[in-house]
């Protein structure tokens, strides 16, 4: 992917406000235009004529974008565009899928939600021959088996019924709970106290 340094200009940058604005959530009360900040304005000038037929999540959404591109520095703005011009690359079929999937996360639990990114970081630490091992392993599965598999990892998502989760995405048992032996249930003895 190639950058190109350009002064940077709010117009362009319309879907990647949209999308921000999506990844951060909305705010409870929508605004007028004329209650805009100045800085929000000159970000969002391309709604201007529009503002007032957005729905208020949609304003909220926007105005809540704006306001995080304000607080970018510049490697974070560039970092952004980079992710901006990665979407925009993306066919239309792979982008309904990932914001259904964006979707599907948020209605997880926040346990639920910190859970999947520890299992992707966990992923992401994998050396890239094993990862490429993984994905053409789970690529090679008949369609029916992908469809289990994906199925079952949503339900564990969902569920996570009082295990702790480990990095294979399996679950374990809590062993303080039940103690494994007699031993393990006679109470630690307490030290002398000193008066």
């Amino acid at each position: 992917m190639t950058i190109h340094n350009r002064p940077a200009t709010f117009g362009n940058y319309r879907v990647l406000l949209f999308v921000a604005a999506l990844l951060v959530g909305g705010w409870a009360n929508a605004l007028n235009w004329s209650q805009l900040g100045e800085a929000e304005r000159e970000v969002l000038a391309q709604y201007e004529s529009q503002w007032s037929e957005l729905s208020n999540d949609h304003q909220d959404r926007l105005t809540l974008g704006a306001q995080n591109w304000l607080n970018m520095n510049r490697d974070q703005r560039t970092r952004m565009i980079r992710r901006f011009d990665t979407w925009q690359a993306l066919p239309d079929e792979r982008q309904t899928l990932l914001m259904q999937r964006l979707d599907e996360f948020r209605q997880l639990t926040t346990d639920q939600q910190r859970l999947m990114r520890d299992r992707l970081r966990t992923f992401n630490d994998l050396p890239a021959g094993q990862k490429r091992k993984l994905r053409n392993r789970f690529e090679k599965l008949p369609s029916q088996d992908r469809a289990r598999a994906l199925e079952r990892l949503k339900r564990r998502a969902r569920s996570n019924r009082g295990g702790q989760a480990r990095p294979d995405g399996r679950t374990q048992r809590r062993t303080d709970v039940r103690p494994q032996s007699r031993s393990d249930s006679r109470p630690e003895p307490k030290p002398p106290r000193r008066d």
